[in-house]
């Protein structure tokens, strides 16, 4: 993929960066008669200028073609480099001469994947000037797609109240080398802070569109050069691919070993950072500007000719231009939240743009984007637009409907002495009584209801009141079932609650992959017990209360909303108990010091700051100054394990992935050189990476292993995120004799005493376990947890890092982090479910029980292999999707009646948004789904306590059951407004929230055993008239 990055150069700076453009300063001197300034201004070589004027100030400029030696620094100073007149008004051509640190402009690089690199050092020249065109085109039109959207700005008026767009103005010069001369195809784009106002006048950019938009405009650059590419350089249009999961271009063929080898720059970085023990970009920053070279002076055929020899053995492949699936572009779009912004659109549609249309195409993919996946606009939050899809707004008013309509379910109810002695039970199995919160917590969950939340803070106990939940519906009969979203997370729980459990994906994928009596099922009366609930994503969770629902089974939810949240989606937990309540649990009671509980409590609920006060009060808070805080961090480490305390009870968290690599890395060389682990006895094997193929991993015996899939081996069950300790490494025979022989792994988990041996054929997904992410460590508990803070850090992060230890964790700091860290760590920031820019959907009226059932979504398998229907690109929909009904559907008269008979009924107007694109297909199955489900009313339901007798529900009214299965889909229901002839009709949807109830009427001929529930009928709103169009409609779409 390629990188768009943005710097502000200032004042004091502008001469050195002409320099570096126009003389080559930094190069060194040689003896080549063509070496030197040419990759840094004009390759001689060439018949492509590698430097040129963009933008359409430029062109008001009259300044064409290659920049001059001297325009560099005229033009930052806001003089125009042919006239000499000033650009700027003196006020700001005076604060540009006296003040070093004033903001003269901006330096941005775009640079191209290091496998576009490699294919252009590969190729023959001609080749290679074509691919220098396309680059420079690229970048030229990126920035001019930036200007014909207006997102190239100024401000003006008081506090830069005026928004305006301007003209841009800048310099692009093309290099293709780094500096160790490896191939690096780049363009720098360098932008004075001056742009043009439409009257005329020179103001400064406003470039908080550049910083906000780096991943897009390097997407933008993408598209373009690969528009470029398949125009002009067919040797490579063929192995253009786009990596949707990756974000952006890439060559086909080219592996990463290939990327490896010419990534010398980057290993000598790597290298003086571990030789340093720093962690982290600023580190990686400081030790680029030690190890930097000065530009190399090579003659420039010399060059070609190594990279040619150098890659003789790269062939290209064809890449696969399949379309992405509508999953793939969910999950790109949300992020992990449930909505989304038009900074998010944009980068999508621009990634697209890549296979198809290249930047000419964009707003018609943005269009389709928006037309497939039943995106729709939220009310503005903050002068923030919001966005979500109608997939996501049905999921979670589904599983409101699901909380709602579970409130009545007396099967479950268990009888308050049951409860007792479930807790008596468990007091004499585990040799100590729950505290009254945890006891509570019990008897909330054990009540009527097919739906029960749990709220627990860290360390509070929540296992050992699940373990007395399970007791108590055992000794009544019901099958008990544990759940976890992640396979370390449900040994944990079974571990700590005796509860059998899995991951809900592998329940899931048991559910609906199963064939004929193989099948899992649920069962009526099951109780599904689920951990760590606050981190399932609305589709998981929208899933299993389906399941859950179709087989009258139980769901107790059980998690804490303030710890790390759910990777694919934002989490419906806290939503779902603001909704029905749930217990809590909140307080800690996981370390033995009545101080450090305390610092737990605090980061819990404390005020702003009092956690970090009370951290530094006990010396827990360790902030460097000339040394990096992963050195100190390191040294208490190893100072820990050298005075009698195993690894297997010392914790490093940390936020990034690169910094859990490196502080691995360092713990290790840290162990070969105390003698902790004999390096007669490592080895060099091959292992499994996260999104990376495979790689190496260097191991001896007494080494820590995390492990990073699930799997079953010899009857043993291994989970992502399981930990455990390398006790020997032997080789067996080959399976023949002309086969090598297989290396065995002798492993000993932390979860429990087991013993295991993996052969490597079998099971690969290892890497050092002496650091792990803070996301990876939820659910853990070991004696010390050490924390490297950062930048990255949020207040979920330090609270669950703080919580993983019984001893006080530790928290480490660079100087430069502290104040960030500090204000990051001073709220919880929660993700928006897309309902929370709706309120008044969240105070419907419950469903009752029998008209509940779940919108279609994919399965599990569909999901998670984000599979299904794919984007249809434009120009290609009519041959693969067939075309939306054309049905006109009125349900309601005029707008001013509708208004009338909504206030009448109890209704209050509170929004209205255009829906009209995705309308009539939805009614249309809502419908023919709710008089396909008029069975429900003849199915069993429960008029005793659990485990009792049942009997038929009587049949309930045709127009009830109708009208409730599709009632909350109506909140979308569009209505046309009546316009003159010279103004188009707009279309906009009515969301309506009940003000209050009236009391039903009696119903004519009501059976005399109709079961009474706490939910009330609410179709008496609705007057016969609606009724008889609504029976109407409906008869004509089955017809």
């Amino acid at each position: 993929m390629s990188v768009f990055s943005v710097d502000k150069l200032y004042a004091d700076a502008v001469q050195s960066r002409a320099d570096y453009h126009e003389r080559g300063e930094l190069q060194q001197a040689g003896p080549a008669p063509n070496s030197g300034r040419e990759d840094y201004f004009h390759q001689v070589d060439s018949d492509i200028p590698l430097a040129s004027f963009i933008g359409s100030a430029a062109a008001s400029l009259g300044l064409h073609g290659e920049p001059q030696t001297g325009d560099y620094v005229q033009i930052f100073s806001g003089i125009h480099p042919r006239t000499g007149l000033p650009l700027l008004s003196p006020r700001r051509l005076a604060e540009l001469q006296s003040s070093e640190r004033c903001v003269a402009g901006y330096s941005t690089s775009l640079n191209c994947d290091k496998s576009v690199s490699l294919a252009y050092a590969a190729a023959s020249r001609p080749v290679q000037q074509k691919i220098e065109s396309a680059v420079l085109e690229a970048s030229r039109r990126a920035f001019e797609n930036l200007e014909q959207r207006w997102l190239i700005r100024t401000r003006r008026g008081a506090g830069g109240a005026i928004e305006e767009e301007a003209g841009l103005l800048a310099m692009q010069y093309l290099h293709f080398t780094s500096r160790d001369l490896d191939p690096h195809l780049h363009v720098h784009l360098e932008i004075p802070n001056m742009v043009l106002a439409p009257d005329g006048t020179w103001l400064s950019l406003d470039a908080s569109e550049l910083f906000d938009r780096q991943r897009e405009i390097a997407l933008l650059f993408d598209a373009a050069l690969a528009h470029a590419l398949r125009r002009d350089a067919p040797e490579l249009a063929a192995s253009l691919h786009n990596d949707m999961e990756q974000f952006g271009l890439t060559v086909a063929g080219i592996g990463e070993e290939q990327i490896r080898h010419f990534s010398s720059r980057r290993a000598q970085i790597l290298s003086c950072v571990q030789d340093m023990a720093e962690i982290g970009a600023a580190a990686k920053r400081a030790a680029a500007k030690r190890t930097r070279s000065r530009k190399q002076a090579v003659d420039t055929s010399l060059l070609r000719q190594h990279w040619f020899e150098a890659l003789t053995d790269i062939r290209l492949a064809p890449a696969e231009r399949q379309p992405p699936s509508l999953l793939l572009l969910e999950a790109l779009l949300f992020k992990g939240a449930s909505v989304f912004d038009g900074l998010a659109l944009d980068r999508l549609a621009a990634q697209l743009a890549i296979d198809h249309g290249g930047l000419d195409a964009l707003e018609l993919l943005r269009s389709e984007l928006i037309r497939q996946m039943r995106i729709i606009p939220l009310p503005i939050s903050n002068g923030r637009q919001l966005y979500t899809t109608l997939d996501m707004i049905e999921m979670e008013l589904d599983l409101l409907q699901f909380a709602g309509a579970s409130r009545f379910a007396p099967q479950f109810a268990l009888q308050s002495n049951s409860v007792t002695a479930a807790l008596a039970s468990f007091q004499a199995q585990r040799g100590f009584e729950l505290r009254d919160e945890q006891a509570h917590a019990v008897h909330h969950a054990a009540q009527g209801n097919r739906l029960a939340l749990v709220q627990g803070a860290a360390g509070v106990g929540k296992s050992a009141s699940l373990a007395a939940l399970k007791i108590a519906y055992e000794a009544n009969g019901c099958r008990v079932i544990g759940l976890a979203p992640s396979g370390a997370a449900a040994a944990e729980l079974e571990k700590s609650s005796g509860i059998a459990s899995s991951t809900i994906h592998a329940l899931l994928m048991k559910l609906e992959l199963g064939k004929g009596d193989k099948r899992f099922q649920l069962q009526a009366g099951d109780v599904l017990i689920v951990d760590e609930a606050g981190m399932i994503d609305t589709r998981t969770l929208h899933r299993l209360a389906s399941h859950a629902s179709q087989a009258d089974a139980k769901l107790v939810l059980v998690g804490d909303e303030r710890q790390l949240e759910a990777v694919g989606s934002a989490s419906t937990f806290a939503m779902l108990g603001q909704q029905i309540g749930r217990a809590e649990i909140i307080e800690i009671a996981r370390q033995a010091d009545p101080a450090d509980r305390a610092i737990s409590q605090a980061w819990y609920e404390g005020e702003p700051g009092q956690a970090l006060q009370m951290m530094q009060n006990r010396d827990l808070l360790r902030i460097s100054g000339d040394s990096p805080a992963s050195e100190r961090l390191l040294a208490d480490a190893l100072q820990l394990t050298a005075s009698g305390t195993d690894w297997q009870q010392v914790l490093l968290l940390a936020d990034r992935n690169q910094d859990v690599r490196q502080l691995n890395e360092r713990v290790r060389e840290a162990r070969v050189a105390a003698g902790e682990l004999d390096v007669t006895e490592e080895r060099t094997v091959r292992v499994e990476l996260p999104k990376q193929g495979s790689g190496q991993l260097l191991i001896a015996p007494g080494d820590r292993l995390l492990l990073r899939k699930n799997a079953e081996i010899a009857g043993q069950r291994l989970y992502n995120g399981d930990r455990a300790v390398l006790l020997g490494i032997d080789e067996r025979p080959g399976p023949t004799a002309d086969m090598a022989p297989e290396i065995m792994l002798h492993l000993r988990l932390d979860r429990g005493p087991q013993e295991i041996t993996v052969a490597l054929s079998k099971y690969a997904a290892f890497q050092y376990g002496y650091a792990m992410t803070v996301h990876k460590s939820q659910g853990l508990t070991v004696d010390h947890a050490l924390y490297l803070g950062s930048a990255m850090s949020t207040r979920r992060a330090a609270y669950v890092a703080f919580t993983r230890s019984r001893q006080p964790a530790r928290f480490y700091l660079d100087a430069a982090d502290y104040i960030v860290f500090a204000g990051h760590t001073s709220h919880f920031r929660s993700k928006a479910c897309a309902l929370n820019a709706i309120p008044a959907a969240k105070s419907l009226p419950p469903a009752p029980h029998e008209s509940m059932f779940f919108s279609d979504q994919p399965d599990t398998l569909t999901v998670l292999s984000r599979g299904g229907n794919t984007f249809s690109y434009p120009g290609r929909i009519a041959a693969t999707t067939p075309l939306r009904p054309t049905l006109q559907l009125r349900l309601v008269g005029p707008l001013s009646d509708e208004l009338r008979q909504v206030q009448q009924a109890g209704y209050r107007v509170i929004e209205v948004s255009d829906h009209d694109h995705c309308w009539h297909d939805l009614i249309r199955k809502w419908l023919q789904q709710s008089l396909q489900k008029l069975a429900l009313a003849m199915r069993a339901f429960p008029a005793e306590p659990m485990r009792k007798s049942t009997k038929p529900l009587p049949t309930l009214r045709y127009k009830r059951l109708s009208l409730q299965a599709i009632r909350l889909r109506l909140l979308l229901c569009s209505i046309k407004l009546a316009g003159s002839a010279q103004q188009k009709p707009p279309s906009i949807s009515l969301l309506m929230s009940r003000q209050s109830d009236p009391d039903p009427p009696p119903e004519k001929n009501a059976p005399t055993d109709m079961i009474e529930t706490p939910h009330q009928d609410t179709d008496q709103c609705w007057d016969s008239e609606q009724w008889r169009l609504l029976e109407l409609s409906s008869t004509q779409l089955l017809e």
